[in-house]
């Protein structure tokens, strides 16, 4: 009985160790924003750097500038890059207006949209 009973748990502990772990959705748009008056506030393509708890990604952003990407929950730093935004042939680096590090919670989707500030 004891025998089974000991069976029986360890059969659940690996199921539950067997679980890949919680994830959440990290999804937002690359824009810039800025520029002479009236300014602009437009998509942008390039790419999106996302780091943190175990994930270096650069996630492809299109021509619409969305970009989407499931990743273990966490905390992440996130940059944006984008050939529309240089300087002396140099893109620059993009950033969210909310506060890094991001958290992603299992199961929900965490909205940030990152900016290339143009001038």
């Amino acid at each position: 009985m004891a025998l089974a009973a000991l069976a029986m748990g360890l059969v659940a502990c690996l199921a539950a160790c067997l679980q890949p772990p919680a994830s959440g959705t990290i999804s937002g748009q690359l824009r810039g924003a800025g520029g002479a008056p009236p300014g602009t506030n437009t998509p942008f393509p390039g790419t999106i750097d996302i780091t943190g708890d175990g994930v270096d990604r650069q996630v492809p952003v299109g021509a619409d500038g969305a970009y989407s990407t499931t990743v273990p929950a966490g905390a992440y730093r996130i940059v944006g890059h984008s050939p529309n935004f240089t300087a002396d042939g140099i893109q620059g680096d993009c950033h969210p207006t909310t506060q890094q590090p991001v958290t992603v919670a299992a199961d929900q989707t965490t909205k940030v949209d990152v900016f290339c500030s143009l001038r």
